[in-house]
């Protein structure tokens, strides 16, 4: 099968979960048997790589970079018509590839463009049925800007019709598959085809030095929330345990201060580089994923699983999906509750060893081969109707 890949970001030039994601299903499907085409998208200080082709990105400075990269779409010359199958991964360029392409288009959600306007009011209201009405809401709390308050919703309900117009949707948990459901999307277009694993940290866990956090140092990503729980902590378990905090982005100053003001001399904060990480994760005793949004599926659960690290993560609909037989959970919004769950999973090795022969043992559902047999029979089906 000839499939056209349009991704958001793809290595060497994109650095975060999707990206990597990209290239590891990209490479999976080729090593089945089918030749893919990838594209992704260029900025100014970024250019076409042998990995890509470059969909360059128009320098409209007034427009939302989701809308950016629908113009951006619209405007290339990407060769639709040669391919069996679009797989656009990631839905915000989802709308422009729906109009513009004659070929069937699957597109897979990592994340909430064209789903719904502010995630983490959403996750914090319950996960509820989301409406119009429910979008003018979010917005006028969201947005600043009286135009984006007035735009927002009509943006997405417009966007979010035309992206129903895939061929095929897939998400990566039941949890995501049932937010679509609740936010407009038919649950009959939705397929569920997981996030895959990295198999270069498929290594044995050989240590319990320290906490870990990976990400990126944005709000939804809940560093914070991890800093005051921490600094909560009995002395006892702060001086056995340092926390190693690895990541960058708009939070970084706020947890340095944080760090600063607290006097907490066992943080640290520095970054990682990728392919350093399976060794980091190795000696971590606890990796901790404080999300405060509903996360599709993050690729540090699977980061930790393969390395037998044991899991505590903030409840939401798709890590109660991935990890609810695997991690201890708690409210994402109650810094005293992941408080406690620190303390009764670090007290407790046969819970942490428990925790971690789980992880190994569910991995295996995300190989890479199966990942790419699951897309593999979506495009069959859609380019068969």
């Amino acid at each position: 099968m000839k499939v056209g890949f349009i991704s958001a970001e793809y290595p060497p030039h994109g650095k975060g979960g999707a990206a990597k994601s990209s290239s590891l299903i990209v490479n999976s499907l080729r090593s089945q048997g089918n030749e893919v085409d990838v594209f992704s998208f260029c900025t100014p200080d970024t250019h076409s790589s042998s990995a890509y082709r470059c969909v360059k990105l128009p320098e409209v400075r007034f427009l939302p970079d989701v809308l950016n990269k629908n113009l951006a779409v619209g405007l290339s010359s990407i060769p639709f018509r040669e391919y069996d199958v679009i797989h656009v991964y990631g839905p915000a360029h989802l709308p422009g590839v729906v109009l513009k392409s004659p070929t069937p288009v699957v597109g897979t959600v990592v994340n909430y463009n064209w789903v719904c306007t502010d995630a983490r009011r959403f996750l914090r209201d319950g996960c509820p049925s989301y409406s119009f009405m429910t979008s003018v809401r979010y917005a006028r709390s969201y947005y600043d800007s009286v135009v984006y308050q007035a735009g927002q919703p009509l943006v997405e309900a417009i966007g979010k019709q035309v992206a129903k117009r895939a061929s095929a949707l897939t998400v990566q948990t039941e949890g995501m598959k049932q937010n679509l459901i609740k936010c407009g999307y038919s649950p009959t277009d939705i397929r569920v085809v997981p996030n895959i694993l990295d198999p270069q940290f498929e290594k044995g866990h050989i240590d319990e030095e320290y906490l870990l956090f990976v990400g990126r140092l944005a709000e939804e990503k809940g560093p914070l929330t991890l800093l005051k729980a921490y600094a909560d902590l009995p002395q006892d378990l702060r001086e056995e345990y340092p926390l190693r905090i690895y990541g960058k982005g708009p939070l970084e100053a706020d947890v340095r201060r944080f760090v600063e003001n607290e006097n907490l001399s066992s943080v640290s904060l520095e970054y990682q580089e990728y392919e350093n990480l399976p060794r980091t994760y190795q000696s971590a005793v606890l990796m901790v994923h404080p999300a405060t949004w509903p996360e599709p599926f993050s690729r540090t659960w699977l980061e930790a699983m393969a390395t037998g690290t044991p899991v505590v993560c903030s409840r939401n609909p798709s890590s109660e999906s991935v990890l609810s037989d695997v991690a201890e959970l708690y409210d994402p919004f109650d810094a005293g509750e992941l408080r406690d769950t620190l303390e009764r999973v670090l007290r407790s090795r046969q819970r942490r060893v428990e925790m971690s022969e789980n992880g190994k043992e569910s991995v295996n559902q995300y190989r890479p081969d199966k990942i790419a047999e699951k897309y593999v029979e979506v495009y069959g089906n859609v380019t068969s109707s």
